[in-house]
């Protein structure tokens, strides 16, 4: 007769020959990330993306600070900005995203006449603590919302 550790070797050996370990590997990340029914654990994946987002009500004009100020809490690289008007403008608005007063290089976005969204790519960082301001470099539309999605950087 075997033992109780002898089985287990034994069942362990064959779970092995079975299944690699990179299957059991798999398995146990599915269960992780799994519940039963299928759906997904609430918490599981998280998305590196994080967006702040700039109101403008009313009719649009240039100016400097023309939104809420926002204090990003750690270095972080902008990755995008996008603006959207409810009412298209007649004649080009763009918008200026700037830390603690001072504008970030290529952080910019344009809404063209009759259109009610424009969008940017920016890859620039801000530092811990650093405020944004939305500048309006050329007035028009109504309503504005500055979408500003950025990555938190891990020092990765």
């Amino acid at each position: 007769m075997m033992s109780k550790h002898e089985v287990i070797a034994a069942a362990d050996r064959l779970a092995r020959v079975l299944l690699p370990d990179e299957d059991i590997r798999e398995r146990r990340a599915l269960r992780i990330l799994m519940q039963s029914d299928g759906s997904l654990n609430p918490g599981t994946i998280r998305f590196p993306w994080q967006i702040v987002q700039f109101r403008i009500g009313g009719a649009v004009t240039a100016g400097t600070n023309r939104a809420e100020e926002i204090r990003i809490p750690t270095r972080s690289k902008i990755m995008r900005l996008d603006a959207l008007l409810k009412t298209a403008p007649s004649s080009q608005v763009r918008f200026r995203l700037t830390a603690n007063g001072a504008p970030i290089p290529n952080a910019a976005v344009t809404v063209q006449p009759g259109q009610n969204a424009g969008a940017s790519g920016v890859n620039a960082y801000v530092e811990p603590g650093d405020v944004l301001r939305i500048d309006v470099l050329s007035a028009g539309g109504s309503d504005a919302t500055i979408i500003v999605a950025y990555i938190p950087d891990d020092g990765s």
